[in-house]
């Protein structure tokens, strides 16, 4: 995988900045476009398209349809046991559109050392000492100890499609939400692709992105390592990662964008444009979230209650 300028859309497009939320879209010029995309917002204004902007080498195209995304939504809305009770029915579903969005995918083989605690867990046999029937006595209690020696190693790992979101109106955090996508199906970009979509407009250079995906990476090496430990348990974990033969290319994903209000407040989502996978935000039903907490403190209470009385 390596880094190319690509080809240039042969449409005229023009670009639309978001005041509200700072996406910048490109559009056709022969379309009227007077909402933002990510946030519905009418706060736009028209500037000219960059020509030093990261031009995609790859694009997928569209397999989910509009309704099909709107139905996608309206059984992710249903889902989730802490949203308000009316929700399905309260929501008010904004416009949706479809938008190709531009993600770096990085390569990259990273070589970790890793060095930590240890501990091996073993049970010893205390007396300890109780009142019964109002007489102090001694009785057997198991009781866990933890033996710490140092442990080290290293970890190869191959990363290949790592993708760090190039969008301003999606974060890098609902990424692995929405995937996976089938890069199998990716085809060279041509600007053709865009006619009746939004694209919007990379927000983030290769060095830019390369910084996430050194994180994204380093934070898997991590999780690999911890497995790697010896023993029952660990403690201080550390590990140095380097990375090697790193190549990255801007391709551009399909994703429906939408919003939905709630009470006087919108809610953004996202739909995967070749899967049907949603993720976005929600509000949630604080009586159910109290009504959990209650619940879990009366089984803590009741906990403490039954071991007290055991013990006597």
């Amino acid at each position: 995988m390596s880094s190319s300028s690509g080809a240039v859309s042969a449409s005229p497009a023009q670009q639309i900045s978001c005041r509200n939320c700072g996406a910048t879209t490109d559009f056709e010029v022969t379309m009227n476009v007077l909402k933002c995309a990510f946030c519905g917002s009418e706060q736009v204004v028209s500037q000219p398209s960059d020509p030093n902007r990261p031009v995609p080498e790859s694009i997928l195209s569209f397999a989910v349809e509009e309704e099909q995304a709107r139905a996608a939504y309206r059984t992710w809305l249903g889902n989730g046991f802490f949203r308000p009770g009316d929700l399905a029915k309260a929501a008010s579903l904004r416009e949706i559109r479809a938008v190709f969005l531009p993600f770096w995918a990085f390569d990259a083989r990273a070589v970790t050392q890793w060095t930590a605690m240890s501990g091996r867990h073993r049970t010893e046999t205390r007396q300890v000492q109780t009142v019964i029937n109002g007489q102090t006595v001694f009785r057997d209690q198991q009781v866990q100890e933890t033996d710490w020696f140092p442990a080290s190693g290293d970890h190869a790992g191959q990363y290949s499609w790592e993708l760090v979101s190039a969008s301003k109106g999606l974060e890098q955090a609902w990424v692995d939400a929405i995937e996976p996508f089938n890069f199998g199906e990716l085809r060279s970009y041509d600007g053709t692709f865009l006619l009746g979509r939004g694209a919007e407009e990379p927000a983030l250079d290769r060095a830019q992105a390369e910084s996430v995906a050194r994180g994204i990476i380093e934070a898997k090496e991590q999780s690999e390592c911890a497995r790697l430990v010896p023993g029952d348990t660990h403690r201080d974990l550390r590990v140095s990662t380097t990375l090697a033969d790193v190549t990255a290319r801007m391709i551009f994903l399909p994703v429906w964008l939408a919003a939905f209000a709630y009470k006087q407040k919108v809610y953004r989502f996202v739909v995967n444009g070749q899967t049907g996978k949603v993720t976005g935000e929600a509000p949630l039903s604080y009586f159910k979230i109290a009504l959990v907490a209650g619940a879990v403190l009366i089984a803590i209470l009741l906990v403490v209650v039954l071991a007290a009385l055991m013990s006597k």
